[in-house]
Formats: C-alpha cells, sequence, structure tokens
C-alpha cells in the first residue's frame, strides 16, 4: 500500500511537470510572435505600417520649418551599392536594428546608423515593400517568396507552390501574427492567395480566386490581388482583373484562409481598384480609379456601400495612393499627371474638409501621419508636412533627389525614411548635426563582468527639457543595447531639483562588451519626442 502511493506521488509529480514544461514552452513561442506583424508603434514594419494599412505611427515627424528648405546637409543620403541604374517606389522598412530596402535590382539591409550590413539581387520589387517580423524580413520575387535572417540575410526558407505560382504585379508581403499573406498571379494556374507560415514557409491556407462578371455580364479572370488588409480576423484584398476595366473587393477569413465572407465589385465600365485598403473600426476605405475616380466607404463585415466621394476633375486618379485615417479625416492624394491634390474627407459622411491644391506638381504615393503631422513626397523631389486636421501647410524641404520621390513615407524613431528614384533613399532628421547634451549617471560605478546583478541603473537629465519627452523605446546603452521595457521612473535621483529619468539596462548584456581592468567611458543616446536627439557620457571602473 506504502508502495503504491509513493508510485502515485511519482505520476503526479511527473504529470505536473509535464504540464509546467509544456506551459512554459507555449509561453515562450507565444512571446517569440507576440510582435510578429502587430506593427510596432515606432518602427515601420511592413508595408502601410501595420495589417491594417493605417499609414500611422506614434513617431514624431521633424520639424523642418526653421531651417533652410533647401538645405542638403539636413538630409541623410544613403547610396544604393548594387549595379546599373536603380530606383525605391516601395516603403522603406524599418525594424528595431536594421532599415530594409527593395530597390527594382536589389534588397538591401542596413544597420540602424544606415551601414550596409548586405543585399542580394531581385527581380521586378521596386514597387513591393518587403516586411519585417521576428527577426526575419520576408520579400517577393518575380519567382518565388523569401525568408531570410534579418542581420546576416542567409535564407531561410522560399517557397513558390511547386514551380506552379508567379508573384507578378506589385503587391506587397503582408505579416499578422505567424501568417505571411502573399498572391500569386495569373500564370500556371488561377491567381491564388497564400497564407504561409513565418518560420516554415509551410502553406497554411490557400485560395485560387473565381472569376467575376464584369459589368456587361462577361465572366473576367482575376489577374492578380493586391497588397492585402488584415483586421479582426478578417483580410480584405482589392484583385485586378485581365480585362483592366472594372475591379472586385472580397474579404475572406483569417483563420480558414480560403473562405469568401463578402464580395464587393465596381458598376461602371472602366473602374478598378489599384490599391490597398485601410480599415479602422467597422469601417473599410478604398480608392477607386474610373472617370472620375471617387473614394469609398463600405461596411467591413458586410461589405455594403455607405458611402462614396468623388474627385473633382475627370482625369484625376488616385495612383499608388492608400486611404489615411486621421481624427475623423480620411487623407487621400490624387493626380492627373499635370497637377495634384490632397484631399481631406470627413469619416462619417464622406463630405470634403480640406484640400490642397499642387499645381505643377506629381504625387504617386501616399501620405503617412506621426504624432499628428502628415507627410508626403512630390515628384519635384519636396518633403511636404501639412496638418491632417485643416489641410494647413507646416513646411516644405526638397530633397536632392534628381528624378522626384514616389515612395510613401515610413516613420520611425523621429526620423522620415524615402526611397528616391536616383540610386538612393533619403533620411529626414534634422538633428543628427545638433545633438542635446544629456547629464547622464550610472551606476554602479564599479562593475564586475562576473558579477550577479541583473542590472545597471542610468539616470538622464537633459537641462531644459522634461525627461516626460524622453522616448524611452530609443534610449541606447553603447550604441545597441535597449532600455528594459517597464523600468523607467521620473524623479529627482540626484536631489539637484530638476527631473530626471531612471531606467534600467541588462548588466549581463553589457558585461560581454566590457574590458576588465579599465576605466571605461559608456555612452547613452536617444531622442526627445520633437525628434531631437541627445547623447550622455558616464565613466564607469571594470572589474572581473
Amino acid at each position: 500500500m506504502h508502495m503504491k502511493k509513493i508510485g502515485l506521488l511519482l505520476v503526479l509529480f511527473v504529470l505536473l511537470t509535464a504540464s509546467l514544461a509544456v506551459a512554459e514552452t507555449s509561453e515562450k513561442n507565444s512571446k517569440s510572435v507576440r510582435r510578429a506583424g502587430n506593427g510596432n508603434l515606432k518602427m515601420w514594419e511592413m508595408h502601410g505600417h501595420d495589417p491594417a494599412h493605417t499609414g500611422s505611427s506614434t513617431s514624431p515627424v521633424p520639424d523642418y520649418s526653421k531651417y533652410d528648405p533647401h538645405a542638403n546637409d539636413l538630409i541623410t543620403e544613403v547610396q544604393l551599392q548594387g549595379e546599373g541604374y536603380e530606383f525605391v517606389e516601395s516603403s522603406v522598412i524599418v525594424s528595431d536594428d536594421e532599415i530594409f530596402v527593395q530597390s527594382n535590382k536589389y534588397l538591401y539591409a542596413f544597420d540602424s546608423q544606415a551601414n550596409l550590413l548586405w543585399y542580394v539581387p531581385t527581380k521586378q520589387g521596386a514597387f513591393r515593400s518587403p516586411a519585417y517580423s521576428d527577426a526575419r524580413v520576408i520579400h517577393i520575387d518575380h519567382d518565388y517568396v523569401y525568408c531570410r535572417d534579418a542581420t546576416s540575410g542567409n535564407l531561410l526558407w522560399k517557397f513558390n507552390d511547386e514551380g506552379k505560382a508567379r508573384f507578378g504585379g506589385t503587391s506587397s508581403v503582408m505579416i499578422s501574427g505567424w501568417k505571411v499573406w502573399v498572391s500569386s498571379e495569373t500564370a500556371y494556374h488561377k491567381a491564388t492567395i497564400y497564407a504561409l507560415d513565418l518560420y516554415t514557409g509551410v502553406v497554411h491556407s490557400y485560395l485560387e480566386l473565381p472569376d467575376f462578371l464584369d459589368p456587361r455580364g462577361y465572366s473576367q479572370r482575376v489577374k492578380f490581388a493586391q497588397t492585402p488588409t488584415i483586421s479582426a480576423e478578417m483580410v480584405y484584398w482589392t484583385l485586378e482583373m485581365e480585362g483592366g476595366d472594372f475591379g472586385a473587393l472580397i474579404a475572406i477569413d483569417e483563420q480558414t484562409g480560403s473562405q469568401v465572407e463578402w464580395s464587393y465589385s465596381t458598376e461602371l465600365s472602366e473602374s478598378f481598384f489599384f490599391n490597398t485598403p485601410t480599415v479602422i473600426g467597422n469601417q473599410l476605405f478604398v480608392t477607386v480609379m474610373g472617370s472620375p475616380s471617387y473614394l469609398l466607404e463600405l461596411d467591413r463585415n458586410t461589405g455594403e456601400e455607405l458611402w462614396r466621394a468623388y474627385l473633382s476633375g475627370e482625369r484625376e486618379q488616385f495612383y499608388n495612393s492608400n486611404p489615411v485615417i486621421y481624427d475623423g479625416k480620411v487623407i487621400v492624394p490624387s493626380t492627373d499627371w499635370t497637377d495634384s491634390h490632397i484631399y481631406g474627407f470627413d469619416r462619417t459622411d464622406g463630405s470634403l474638409e480640406w484640400r490642397i491644391d499642387l499645381p505643377g506638381e506629381a504625387i504617386w504615393s501616399s501620405a503617412s501621419v506621426g504624432d499628428g503631422v502628415a507627410i508626403i513626397g512630390t515628384g519635384s523631389s519636396d518633403m511636404l508636412a501639412f496638418s491632417p486636421e485643416d489641410g494647413s501647410i507646416l513646411w516644405k524641404h526638397t530633397i536632392a533627389c534628381w528624378n522626384g520621390i514616389f515612395s510613401t513615407p515610413s516613420l520611425a524613431e523621429g526620423r522620415v525614411y524615402v526611397g528616391g528614384e536616383d540610386d538612393n533613399i533619403y533620411i529626414l532628421d534634422p538633428m543628427d548635426k545638433t545633438i542635446l547634451e544629456a547629464d547622464v549617471d550610472i551606476t554602479p560605478r564599479t562593475l564586475n563582468v562576473k558579477g550577479k546583478g541583473k542590472f545597471v541603473t542610468v539616470t538622464v537629465e537633459i537641462p531644459g527639457y522634461n525627461p516626460e519627452e524622453i522616448m524611452v523605446e530609443t534610449l541606447l546603452l553603447q550604441g545597441n543595447i535597449r532600455a528594459e521595457e517597464g523600468t523607467e521612473k521620473i524623479g529627482d535621483r540626484d536631489g539637484d531639483g530638476i527631473p530626471d529619468l531612471t531606467v534600467k539596462f541588462d548588466r549581463r548584456e553589457l558585461a560581454e562588451i566590457l574590458t576588465p581592468g579599465y576605466i571605461m567611458q559608456l555612452k547613452v543616446t536617444g531622442y526627445l519626442t520633437n525628434g531631437m536627439r541627445f547623447e550622455g557620457v558616464d565613466t564607469v571602473r571594470v572589474i572581473g
């Protein structure tokens, strides 16, 4: 009897241990994919910023209003290193540590200081944005979808449906959770939508797109699907037909990936979708190309048309311009190839709130919004910042790009990134040349590289600035160690009557780059909410 009790206890112990191990593994797995494709608010990890294509970030747009509008030394120019003429019309992708650029010939990776890490050749990539998630970058070539290690560029997997898929068109990669969404064009079989596993490239689901009846009653085949929009377990795709004279939009269930919930087709001949929808709440906004073109709102759950707002000119078109929603406004640019406009429509009924007229200008991209300021590039290589509330122009700055800016701006950590038509990408960060000096105090004063302490405490004080203006997520110790999330505290740690910010950094991570036996100078850098950069140093004694 005694032995039976011991045996029963052992069984219970084994079961409990196993369940804890499963729970621990499950937690690790959930942590590994928690950020995948969810859109870091301070980064720009995919086309349109996030799966819902909001085009909006909490990262501030730097203020160029106080500078010479033609001063080139306030723009960082990053030259692409490939052979031949290159241009970039896709969005620059910005992760925590890397910058990714897809040109018409190569995919590039740079570090956060714009130093080249690696590049690989591609085909027909100028319009397609790659996407970043969980230390992986996904990009589309003509014949394959590739997944690469973000830091090294090493190939992790590739997919082409056993040679049956052809990835043409202008569709960019979209990531939601652990799923990678891509579409193939009509080639060896019907145009198909795929959901791939982020980590293995294995097909989770696929949908061969059906034919659609055009306004004349003729059946038309889908040529390819544009970049998808993902929100609340639904995936929305605009479809381009082989005839090219009408369009359709479908909503599919994200979980199954193969069930069409509803579809919407344009009823007018020669009107079609060319861009990607934007979803916020139960509202879906999408632009329709036609004569005239118009902005359309649908109920995202049913596909019911709620309103449409026509552009003022018959020749106006939405060229590569997706709607951006901010503060009750739907912001969308247009061009008639001679003049351009930026519209601000009321989100509830489509009434026109404001319009920016840009005579003699071409706009072939979308606007982006960062912390209440909208920004867009133009064919004259101007970066135009304006208020999304009333359309008032805040500033204009000319970039030394000889062939125009047709890349939608990406906003991250107080910087603006755009691709040029001239072998370059450009980074707007005027404070790079004017760095604020911060008072930094690091404890402990003596660091034992073999010690068991978990954290290093850093206090930052910037004379003349409130510590609440410090963007904690931009803080770096020795150039690459980030502050521990949730450790920030505002107070007056040094007792000088001036508020300061205290944060903690991983001690073991720092110990790996320190040299025992020396007194070393450690640097802390970061950004304020207005885009200004700061840095400060302190010395510590290293032992161990």
